[in-house]
C-alpha cells in the first residue's frame, strides 16, 4: 500500500507513469539549459589548444524554464490511467468528451490540482499566507502584497526597535553610542 498526496492510502493515479517520467523529465530541463564554455591556451596567444566542457547551468535559468512548462502543464484523463500515459489537452467544454492524446516528451503532467496554499491546511502542513510579510510594490515582484496575499489585502503596522545611534570613539578602544527608536513600516498580509 503507498501514500498518494494528502496523506491517502491506496493506489496512486499514475503510478505506472511514475519512474521514468518523474526521474527523466527534471533532468531533461536540467540539460537543456546546459551552456558550454571553451578556452583557448597557447604562447603569445596563439590557438595551439582548445580546451571546451559542459557548465551547470544557472538555477534561475532551470527554474525560469520548469516554471514555463507549468503553465503549459496537461491534465492526465483519469479514464485512460490504465492503457499508458494519455493527456487531456486544456478542460473538456460543454457536453462534448475531450478526447485523450499521448503526451509530448517535453511537457509536464498532472493528475490532480494543486492545493491552495492561500489558506492555511494542518493536513498538508501548510500555514498559509495570513500574517506573512509582504512588499508594497509592483504586482509581478516576487513577494508583493498583491500576490502573496491572494487578493485578502494587507495591513501597515508599525515595527519599532532600539538601535545604537549617534556613536563617538574615544582612543584608545572605547566606543559610546545612544539608544535611538528606529520605526519602520511593514505590510502584512490579512
Amino acid at each position: 500500500m503507498t501514500l498518494c498526496g494528502g496523506g491517502v492510502a491506496g493506489p496512486c493515479p499514475g503510478a505506472h507513469i511514475s519512474p521514468p517520467y518523474f526521474t527523466k523529465r527534471p533532468l531533461r530541463f536540467w540539460r537543456l539549459t546546459w551552456r558550454c564554455g571553451a578556452s583557448a591556451t597557447g604562447c603569445q596567444g596563439a590557438c595551439q589548444l582548445r580546451t571546451c566542457w559542459r557548465a551547470t547551468p544557472d538555477f534561475r535559468a532551470v527554474a525560469s524554464t520548469i516554471k514555463r512548462q507549468y503553465r503549459k502543464a496537461l491534465v492526465v484523463a483519469q479514464e485512460e490511467l490504465n492503457n499508458g500515459p494519455s493527456v487531456l489537452r486544456g478542460r473538456p467544454r460543454g457536453r462534448r468528451r475531450s478526447r485523450a492524446r499521448p503526451a509530448p516528451k517535453s511537457s509536464l503532467l498532472f493528475f490532480e490540482k494543486s492545493p491552495s496554499f492561500c489558506e492555511a491546511d494542518p493536513k498538508m502542513d501548510s500555514a498559509g499566507t495570513s500574517g506573512r510579510v509582504c512588499r508594497i510594490g509592483r504586482t509581478t515582484r516576487t513577494g508583493s502584497c498583491d500576490l502573496l496575499c491572494c487578493g485578502r489585502g494587507h495591513a501597515l503596522i508599525r515595527k519599532s526597535s532600539m538601535k545604537a545611534c549617534n556613536c563617538t570613539f574615544h582612543w584608545c578602544c572605547r566606543v559610546d553610542c545612544q539608544r535611538c527608536q528606529d520605526d519602520k513600516w511593514i505590510s502584512i498580509c490579512k
